[in-house]
């Protein structure tokens, strides 16, 4: 089921894609939120390690200042009241959409449960759009294929030049269903709080638009503040039959809106693709002499999101 110990955890094949790495790789994590992934693999985190060798660094960002201050001591390894000052992980203030990063100066990006909550399709197309930019490209060899490619045991390729993406899927499956029952669409017809028809039988294509574009209450209160609210990245706090929570009125709780743009099947790779065409484009109106190639090396669905991952590769101008 996702229940709140899914804020807390990483996903699976973040975990995973992190894995394939080569040792002294260095990347970004765009939106990076409460920074629980950036521990993972950490040069920073375990500077005494005896698996240093094999070590990595993720440098965080996100646009919100109380999330940040909580990534820079999240290192489950140790406890935050023992923490020693030489173990940080390497956190700034910034945006997902211009990052400040340099160009290709990364060899992997990652951006988790952050695109989904941009509400128009240019901003999310110009958030993957800076991920491309600061990936720096691997060649393109002759075995490159169009096709997926991927490590032995692995669905999300190996080696640099990689980035990742997570967004909240509008389909969702079995116990990891999320329920959308008494959350709201921007869209104005829809007003009465009944809940959305079924994702998978939308009833008209500009009504099944509409359905996607989510606001979803995060409630705050004294009891549920350590369980919702900022620290809690990936979505609102839930209950344990995983419906999102509410509580009694004479709380007189905060109630903040937050916006999520739930992805349809195979919505994620085209936006990729929108995006890796308009830098191409612009590429060759500037006359650059390297073009960037983006080129998917896996994707699918985990407990309610859809992921994928692809290779950034580098093609001279013909």
């Amino acid at each position: 089921m996702y229940l709140l110990h899914t804020h807390a955890q990483p996903w699976p094949l973040v975990t995973s894609f992190l894995a394939t790495l080569p040792p002294g790789s260095i990347g970004a994590d765009l939106g990076c939120g409460n920074g629980k992934y950036l521990h993972l693999r950490s040069l920073l985190a375990t500077p005494h390690s005896a698996h240093t060798d094999r070590a990595i660094i993720t440098f965080g960002l996100d646009r919100s200042s109380n999330l940040i201050d909580i990534a820079v001591s999240n290192v489950p390894q140790h406890k935050s009241s023992l923490l020693p000052d030489s173990i940080r992980n390497e956190v700034c203030v910034g945006d997902a959409l211009l990052s400040g990063y340099r160009s290709a100066s990364m060899d992997f990006a990652m951006s988790i449960a952050t695109i989904h909550h941009f509400a128009t399709e240019q901003r999310r197309c110009e958030a993957v759009q800076e991920l491309i930019r600061i990936v720096r490209p691997v060649p393109r060899t002759k075995s490159t294929s169009d096709s997926q490619e991927s490590a032995p045991g692995s669905s999300t390729g190996s080696g640099p030049g990689r980035f990742m993406i997570y967004v909240w899927a509008l389909e969702q499956r079995g116990e990891s269903r999320r329920n959308f029952e008494g959350v709201s669409t921007t869209s104005a017809s829809n007003t009465d709080g009944q809940p959305e028809a079924q994702p998978e039988e939308p009833s008209a294509p500009a009504a099944a638009a509409a359905e996607q574009d989510l606001l979803v209450p995060w409630v705050t209160s004294s009891s549920s503040s350590s369980s919702s609210g900022p620290a809690s990245k990936d979505g609102p706090s839930k209950d344990s039959n995983g419906t999102i929570a509410s509580t009694s009125a004479d709380q007189q709780p905060a109630v903040f809106q937050r916006f999520y743009h739930v992805f349809r099947q195979g919505e994620l790779e085209d936006l990729v693709q929108k995006a890796a065409s308009g830098l191409r484009e612009e590429a060759q109106r500037t006359g650059a002499i390297q073009i960037p190639e983006v080129r998917l090396q896996g994707s699918g669905w985990e407990r309610g999101n859809w992921w994928g991952v692809w290779r950034v590769e580098s093609s001279s101008k013909s």
